[in-house]
């Protein structure tokens, strides 16, 4: 049974899955609460396709959030492969090594994370640095100072190995709060962030100010029926 929480982005997953002919499922576990929480988490634009967005040299592909430096935790597209599978185990197992007080969700873990795979044979001295601020975290502040010492040592590279990150504007996601729940059929594709307990009615204020990061609008009319949805 669907979760209430994200039955609204869950089905428009569904419809879009209809749409464009893909293979739609869903995987419930309390062994994967977070990954739950990605899959449920969006609302699809019908008019684009996961393949624009898929590089033939890359295994896993993260992108850049628009209002920091952050790479983002919550959506990731994963190659099925060894390689792949070996990477997400190492992802989900650092769970065990957080530090004990503070340590910003899986975004804080996957910055570490990269950062360990990618440097650690090679810029021991500035991992090190990094890794001592993650581990002595207190704040979100804290954490995006974390994030911004990572990113330093990635530098300008969209691609490393066989990771690619997408630059800002140019991924498949992005948080909808940016843009008051609007989206644009010519730019968009996911839209990050839909929880029902977050939805919010428009007021007179809002169409001028905008809503919180922890609300959001329903642009859409009435519910998805997915009956209507198939392709073409």
């Amino acid at each position: 049974m669907l979760d209430g929480q994200f039955l609204f982005t869950s089905v428009s997953v569904a419809c879009y899955a209809r749409a464009q002919g893909y293979e739609f499922r869903i995987f419930i576990s309390t062994d994967f609460a977070s990954l739950i929480h990605c899959i449920y988490n969006y609302l699809h634009i019908i008019f684009r396709r996961f393949e624009d967005y898929i590089d033939n040299g890359t295994e896993i592909a993260f992108f850049d959030r628009f209002y920091n430096w952050e790479i983002a935790a919550g959506s990731y597209i994963v190659r099925n492969s060894n390689w792949s599978q070996q990477f997400l185990k190492g992802f989900a197992d650092y769970e065990y090594r957080l530090p004990t007080e503070y340590h910003g969700t899986d975004n804080g873990a996957l910055h570490a994370y990269i950062a360990e795979m990618l440097f650690s044979d090679t810029r021991r001295s500035e991992l090190e640095f990094c890794l001592r601020i993650y581990y002595n975290l207190k704040s979100y502040k804290d954490l995006f100072t974390f994030e911004a010492c990572v990113r330093q040592m990635i530098g300008m590279h969209t691609k490393i190995g066989n990771i690619q990150i997408y630059k800002k504007g140019t991924a498949w996601v992005r948080d909808n709060w940016m843009t008051n729940s609007k989206w644009s059929p010519d730019k968009d594709f996911m839209l990050h962030n839909w929880k029902i307990h977050q939805l919010r009615r428009y007021r007179q204020s809002d169409l001028l100010h905008g809503a919180s990061k922890a609300e959001w609008f329903n642009p859409f009319k009435g519910i998805i029926q997915l009956e209507l949805c198939a392709p073409g």
